[in-house]
């Protein structure tokens, strides 16, 4: 019998892998764009920084009309269809690794980073590192899933830390960066080198070619999908261990949270920090630095070329300070009227920007401060640029939700006014020296000059009572105030009161208050009520000039025909057929201004018409009419 001939199965020749330096395939619309992948890293790797980029914002700080270059928009949008790529990726649910790293617990440095008798971290210079390197030291390890997960955000605030905790515990930290590469770049060493450009040079890393190794310690940490962190102290006991990606976790949180003192020991969280802290009362505080550390700035010489002068913060603090918390610069365009407001006075305001780096920046903070010193010079704005400080970065944006700001400090800490954009925006010089009681107090001494003729004149009211405590009604004809309204009704029963309506805005006043006194003929005295036909605009110059916006209001004057009350309907109206009008004018504006901040938000201060508004106010508060 004829033996068969066993089949030997044919082996499948195993492909070799292509290297994936090409953008991911499932991005095709990408090719079509033909968009540089040099360029294209530029958005996701902090050490490759694109100058344009950031010369082209810095620029449209000062000038928001400008439009942007043509050949950087096909990055942007390039950019933006990349990143919603990557993030489709960063899904929790699948990549869920159980750790059992604990705060305060012990985590044995030399095993989680050298397992292997031949394991070896490498600097960015390409020094390498054992374990003994480490003994002893704060160590800071960062597990980045590249390129970077969600907003490049936290990775920017993680790069600033890291500069600023090697150059404040000098030769007692280290931080190492733990790489896993996302599809796409599995093989792209490049890009690797690329990330760890943008930290500082001392900053160690495991090896690219060490791919399990990565693997094995970002698993160990419980995270292999998107950053995570942890932070160990000399004795190896965990500082910090959490996770960090924007929009869900506080992104400051993995930083150790330390003074301006010599010594920055011991560790604490930021986050129990972060509850006891309190606003600082001097430059050196809000700054995070020493007395004797500088701030620069350059100055535009005759013949065209640049001076840059230093000065220590000791040299600054006997002055009046502006310090301008720079993020998206939409204050730059109005500061320079009121610094130039104040030379023009022989007023002293010094303006102290600090840098705060925002989603979009792409390069490392620190480098920016020259980059800013240059465009400030280009514009001849003398002002003082602060260095880059992570610590004050995050002090300063938990305390004031961080947005453009300006924070003025009164000479040797007199005062602390964190609403100086806000005043600048509202008074413009008038407010000087931009702190909220002074504003306070300056309009009501001016409201306590204002006569009731010289009222009745700017009205252009011809004849008026002046027998009886005269009250005016400001309201709008089409949105009338109940409350106002209804201490009308109430002051209107009083034998020693004239009321005296005025239209806040164009528009039938006369015809609704008909309706209104129809409705209420049985509750409602109508012969001591006045409607002034003419007085809309007229009213503007009040309002504008001593609280910057018009509001529903009645203005008492007493017999002594100065001003009793601005907010007159929220006093009892009368006793015995006589008006009661005992207001406390202070409080009152006190009040009326307070409101006015608490409802001034970041939009009216980016996008109200600033040359028109200061010049209005500026106009309408050199006029008096009293």
């Amino acid at each position: 019998m004829q033996s068969k001939k066993k089949e030997i199965p044919k082996l499948k020749k195993k492909k070799k892998k292509k290297e994936e330096d090409e953008i991911p395939g499932e991005l095709e619309v990408l090719k079509d764009m033909n968009i540089d992948k040099e360029e294209l890293r530029n958005y996701f790797f902090p050490g490759n920084p694109l100058k344009p980029w950031d010369e082209l914002m810095l620029s449209q700080c000062f000038d928001e009309d400008k439009p942007f270059q043509k050949e950087v928009k096909p990055v942007i949008v390039a950019a933006k269809k990349l990143k919603n790529f990557i993030d489709d990726q960063c899904h929790m649910a699948n990549y869920k690794f159980e750790s059992n790293i604990k705060l305060g617990g012990f985590v044995d440095i030399e095993s989680l980073l050298f397992p292997r008798p031949n394991d070896y971290l490498v600097s960015r210079g390409g020094r390498v590192v054992t374990a003994e390197n480490l003994s002893g030291k704060f160590v800071l390890i960062c597990c980045f899933f590249l390129p970077v997960c969600y907003s490049s955000c936290a990775t920017w605030r993680i790069a600033a830390a890291s500069y600023d905790m090697y150059s404040k515990l000098k030769g007692n930290f280290d931080m190492v960066i733990v790489a896993k590469m996302r599809r796409g770049w599995t093989h792209d060493k490049v890009a690797f080198t690329s990330f760890l450009d943008g930290f500082p040079p001392n900053c160690l890393a495991v090896p690219f070619h060490a791919k399990s190794h990565r693997h094995r310690v970002c698993k160990s940490l419980g995270g292999l999908c998107c950053l995570k962190t942890l932070l160990v102290d000399p004795n190896q006991t965990v500082l910090i261990y959490t996770l960090v990606f924007d929009g869900d976790v506080d992104y400051t949180s993995f930083v150790p949270l330390y003074g301006a003192k010599s010594t920055p020991f011991p560790f604490v969280s930021s986050t129990k920090a972060m509850r006891n802290l309190k606003i600082p009362s001097s430059l050196e505080d809000f700054l995070c630095c020493k007395t004797s550390d500088i701030v620069s700035r350059k100055i535009l010489l005759v013949n065209g070329t640049f001076h840059q002068e230093s000065v220590s913060i000791s040299e600054l603090k006997s002055k009046l300070v502006g310090l301008y918390l720079f993020t998206s610069g939409h204050m730059i365009r109005m500061l320079p009227k009121i610094a130039q407001a104040c030379s023009q006075h022989g007023k002293e305001l010094e303006i102290v920007l600090v840098y705060f780096p925002g989603e979009n920046t792409t390069r490392n903070p620190q480098s920016a401060e020259q980059d800013l010193l240059n465009v400030l010079a280009k514009r001849n704005l003398p002002w003082w640029v602060a260095p880059y400080n992570s610590t004050a970065s995050i002090m300063l944006d938990h305390m004031f939700d961080l947005g453009e700001k300006i924070i003025i400090l009164g000479p040797n800490g007199l005062f602390v006014e964190p609403h100086g954009a806000e005043l600048m925006q509202m008074f413009g010089f008038y407010a000087y020296p931009f702190r909220f009681d002074c504003v306070v107090r300056k309009i009501w001494k001016e409201l306590r000059q204002v006569t009731l003729e010289s009222f009745f004149k700017l009205l252009e009211i011809q004849e008026f009572p002046r027998t009886k405590k005269v009250l005016f009604y400001f309201d709008y004809p089409f949105c009338i105030s109940h409350a106002v309204y209804s201490a009308v009704k109430g002051f209107s029963k009083c034998n020693d009161v004239q009321i005296i309506m005025v239209s806040l805005s164009d528009g039938e006043f006369s015809s609704e208050i008909t309706k209104l006194q129809d409705s209420d003929s049985r509750d409602y005295s109508k012969d001591r009520v006045v409607c002034h036909t003419k007085g809309a605009d007229k009213s503007d110059r009040f309002f504008l000039r001593f609280f910057n916006t018009r509001f529903p209001t009645i203005v008492a004057f007493g017999k002594d025909g100065r001003i009793s009350s601005v907010l007159a309907h929220r006093l009892s109206s009368r006793d015995e057929d006589k008006a009661q009008i005992k207001g406390d004018l202070h409080e009152e504006v006190l009040s009326i201004l307070k409101d006015n901040l608490q409802h001034y938000d970041e939009y009216e201060l980016r996008f109200s018409l600033v040359e028109d508004h200061l010049q209005q106010g500026q106009e309408l508060r050199q006029t008096k009419f009293w």
